[in-house]
């Protein structure tokens, strides 16, 4: 996890429950992929239970990250899922799965999500929004979208989904879903030693709207670990 990030927004050291957090970045740039890494580590640091649909990176990706971090995967044991849609490829702790292979992937993935055991709360991450869009149509998605937040309300679960900010087709109705929203964009003024980007986190506030302001954090990622300071502060 970023204890700066959690510093800055008055987040607690514990993975949220019951939310769906945004994480969105531009196509090309500034990734927010780096952004999963601190959930990641929030569940693997309590021992929370979690499931990672990946369509864009395989496991040992991330397993290279998390043991960079001090927040390796293994430690989870059986409580870590990784559904491997990327390579397909099976190994310990990977369970592989090829949409060619169901007559509803999407139905396909729901099933195995709910299989999975969540005694009290947990993580669910997916890494790639259009990895979703190949496989169904957007009301489709959509719908399973909504599904998943239901469920995951139900079982005291945390879900993130990772989006490029130029979807214009789900990524607006996603950001009223959203309980927060983690955009990462470049620096306008370009490369500079100390800032890798910035990023604007929404929440929320009285009655379940977004909060009218959003917070501006710079960022600098770093070989083990990811800094974060308020806006203008370097």
């Amino acid at each position: 996890m970023f204890s700066e990030l959690l510093s800055l927004l008055g987040w607690k050291p514990l993975l949220p429950h019951q939310e769906l957090i945004l994480l969105s970045h531009p196509a090309s740039g500034v990734d927010s992929r780096f952004l999963a890494h601190h959930f990641l580590s929030l569940a693997a640091q309590t021992d929370a239970p979690v499931a990672l649909l990946a369509f864009h990176y395989p496991f040992f990706h991330y397993s290279c990250i998390q043991k960079k971090l001090g927040h390796p995967l293994e430690k989870l044991g059986e409580s870590f899922h990784f559904i491997d849609a990327c390579t397909q490829a099976s190994a310990p702790q990977v369970t592989p799965f090829n949409p060619e292979e169901h007559l509803n992937p999407l139905e396909e993935l729901e099933q195995r999500l709910r299989a999975l055991s969540y005694p009290e709360g947990g993580l669910v991450l997916i890494d790639s929004l259009l990895g979703l869009q190949c496989l169904a149509s957007s009301s489709e998605v959509l719908q399973w979208l909504l599904n998943l937040q239901q469920w995951a309300v139900a079982k005291n679960l945390c879900v993130v989904l990772l989006t490029a900010a130029e979807d214009q087709t789900l990524v607006p109705i996603l950001r009223h879903m959203a309980t927060w929203q983690l955009d990462v964009c470049a620096l306008a003024s370009g490369y500079n030693r100390a800032v890798s980007g910035l990023l604007t986190v929404r929440g929320p506030a009285e009655g379940g709207e977004l909060r009218p302001q959003a917070t501006l954090l710079q960022f600098k990622v770093l070989e083990h670990t990811v800094k974060f300071m308020a806006h203008g502060t370097t």
